[in-house]
């Protein structure tokens, strides 16, 4: 006969296919099974009655293995009476459990009489260890290519799955939570934005749950960047096995924005605006090493460059002042393939050209000359260069917008910005279009910044300085913020001038 305390109970691996019991009546009122699993198994639990009296099996879990029977630890219950079976089937977790069959009411008058049957079924889990508990123990997956698939649980002895994965490029992310077996799972996927290892608010990017019958699914584009993703039940007393199904599909992003030779390195642009004329200062790192001349056209002012419509070539995004018109030269290299033209923007003056919103395509910077409204225009299409909606950004009276890159390493486009008559400059970080805060830079009365671009190959921009009297020009050589040295550049020559590298 088995024991009636959880102290005592008797190991439950060593039960019989059908083992019968004769309770008598006010002296041992319940029983009490103990079993281990090594791993995460399918329990199946046969509780029959040869008695009209009803009764009660249950699974217990002692969370804080004080060998007490506390609140939330009974995690499921069955009756059973004369010709009705009790049956409880699920998934446990690796752990010490225990297994309690009383009558379902007490009545010290009355025997009953049960025969237990426990199955255990092992499924393991697809890698040899379980995914974190946190995101400073998260199950590493690394950078995500291709398609990735895990099977794994979570319940009462494991309550939640972290995996991290990384990002190279802007992706489109299908996550999809599927297999499970109990319902009320849900998964995240977050990013630790100022990494200290917490979720914080806002850090919880994209929710959904998953059922027994309905996959939990997410669909969204992130930019490059380091990621985690949450799995876990919707109660405390969830028990369930699920598969986890990862892709990841690249999104071309904009090729050689500033390299019209394609050697990989940064070229600078000047334009001549009184004969129309561009050409593109060749450069190796920091030194000039030749030039090349580029598309132009009386009347248009080149604005930006970048790579429009994603074939790896740099592409020139021009003006004209005096009506107001804007088009996207397709280039390559110093050839003209087509153009296309954007909304007239009478009053608006282009100040750079990047991925704003993640979504792979270039997008346009804009300033109001009138009153310093900032806004940007949102482009895609089959050529890139398709209008396609707006989001507006703060006003910055007695500042002027330089340049558009990522200073901060976050993924996102930040803005370079020039006090010219203190000149002082600063750096605007930005989530999207969402100002998120500012960082000053060193101050160059009589300088002024015209573009950014990645001269010393560190994977930071760098920034085009411009001595406003003596026409000299120079690199400012950046890690992120800081400044770390300068490299000369040549003069422009006579009439030409840097059209900015925004």
């Amino acid at each position: 006969m088995s024991d009636n305390t959880l102290n005592t109970a008797n190991n439950a691996t060593t039960l019989t296919p059908v083992e019968d019991f004769n309770q008598v009546p006010g002296v041992e009122p319940v029983d009490y099974y103990e079993f281990f699993l090594s791993e995460t198994s399918t329990i199946s639990l046969l509780l029959n009655a040869f008695t009209e009296r009803t009764v009660q099996s249950s699974i217990i879990f002692d969370r804080n293995n004080n060998r007490l029977l506390d609140p939330e630890e009974r995690l499921y219950t069955q009756t059973a009476v004369l010709n009705t079976n009790g049956t409880i089937n699920t998934t446990l977790g690796a752990g010490n459990y225990l297994i309690e069959v009383k009558p379902f009411s007490l009545d010290s008058t009355t025997s009953y009489r049960f025969s237990l049957e426990l199955g255990i079924t092992p499924t393991p889990a697809s890698i040899p260890f379980d995914p974190g508990n946190t995101l400073n123990t998260a199950y590493n997956i690394g950078n995500l290519t291709g398609n990735r698939s895990y099977q794994q649980f979570v319940g009462v002895v494991d309550p939640v799955d972290y995996y991290q994965f990384s990002l190279a490029d802007t992706s489109q992310i299908n996550l999809q939570l599927s297999g499970i077996t109990e319902s009320g799972l849900r998964t995240s996927i977050i990013s630790d934005q100022n990494n200290n290892g917490l979720i914080d608010n806002g850090e919880r990017l994209f929710t959904d749950t998953a059922t027994v019958n309905t996959n939990g699914t997410i669909n969204t584009t992130l930019p490059a960047g380091n990621y985690f993703i949450e799995v876990q039940g919707d109660s405390a007393n969830i028990n369930t096995n699920y598969s986890l199904s990862l892709s990841n599909s690249t999104i071309p992003r904009p090729q050689a924005p500033k390299d019209f030779n394609q050697d990989n390195q940064t070229d600078i642009l000047l334009t001549n605006p009184s004969e129309g004329l561009n050409k593109a200062w060749l450069m190796d790192g920091t030194n000039y090493v030749g030039e090349m001349n580029l598309p132009g056209l009386a009347g248009y002012r080149p604005m930006a460059t970048a790579d429009f419509n994603k074939d790896g070539n740099t592409d020139l995004l021009v003006n004209n002042p005096s009506n107001g018109w804007n088009l996207v030269w397709f280039l390559d290299g110093m050839n003209y393939l087509g153009g296309v033209g954007l909304p007239t923007a009478q009053g608006w003056e282009i100040k750079g050209a990047a991925d704003f919103n993640g979504d792979g395509n270039v997008d346009i910077l804009l300033n109001n000359t009138a009153n310093n409204w900032n806004t940007v225009w949102f482009l895609g299409g089959e050529n890139g260069a398709t209008y396609t909606g707006y989001g507006n950004l703060p006003v910055a009276d007695g500042w002027n917008i330089t340049g558009v890159a990522d200073f901060n390493g976050d993924g996102k486009v930040d803005i370079l910005l020039n006090n010219p008559t203190e000149g002082w400059n600063t750096v605007w970080f930005l989530d999207g279009t969402d100002y998120i805060g500012y960082e000053n830079l060193p101050s160059s009365p009589g300088w002024q910044s015209l573009g950014t671009g990645d001269f010393n190959g560190n994977g930071q921009p760098d920034i085009i300085m411009n001595n406003i009297t003596e026409g000299w020009n120079s690199i400012w050589l950046m890690d992120g913020t800081n400044y770390t040295g300068f490299a000369n550049l040549p003069n422009a020559p006579a009439g030409w001038e840097i059209a900015g590298m925004a």
